[in-house]
């Protein structure tokens, strides 16, 4: 027999993306704070504190302070044949 109140409910996410907002505001609406729950929310506030950035390289893990990566974006536009 299935215990109704030990199933898992469904988890919806929406986001609304407001451009003259300022802040990220997160909402979160639950029936009772569960331990998946608070454990969820600690890991939102680690966001805007985390000084790290992990990256893989075969099956080397590399753990780089946030400050040394240099973000940039790569154009994968073909070249134009009339070069």
């Amino acid at each position: 027999m299935i215990n109704k109140d030990r199933r898992r409910a469904a988890i919806k996410i929406i986001i609304d993306e407001i451009a003259d907002l300022s802040d990220i505001e997160i909402h979160i609406k639950c029936a009772k704070i569960t331990e998946e729950i608070e454990a969820a929310v600690a890991q939102l506030r680690m966001l805007g504190k985390q000084k790290t950035v992990t990256g893989k390289i075969g099956e080397e893990i590399y753990f780089l302070d946030y400050k040394n990566v240099d973000y940039k974006e790569q154009d994968n536009t073909p070249p134009d044949d009339n070069s």
